[in-house]
């Protein structure tokens, strides 16, 4: 049973290399859920550092929010 979940997660990963488009588009996705994740786990600790209070860190994470539903609606024009 364990062997065949290696050879089938390598088959999936041949799968996706193979194609050059789902490597990219797969590849970019990882690069962006990266930067995301270390922003929201280091944002409060950059913050804090530059001497930033809670209600103006609030009101910077409020405002990636209000960036992403402005440009979802903007791209939704085209």
């Amino acid at each position: 049973m364990k062997g065949q979940f290696f050879r089938e997660f390598q088959e999936g990963l041949n799968f996706i290399y193979s194609i050059r488009i789902l490597f990219v588009v797969i590849g970019f996705n990882a690069a962006a859920f990266f930067v995301i994740f270390l922003f929201n786990s280091l944002g409060p600790l950059l913050a804090k550092s530059v001497g930033l209070n809670e209600t103006v860190f609030g009101f910077l994470i409020s405002a990636v929010g209000l960036g992403s539903i402005v440009g979802s609606l903007l791209i939704g024009q085209w």
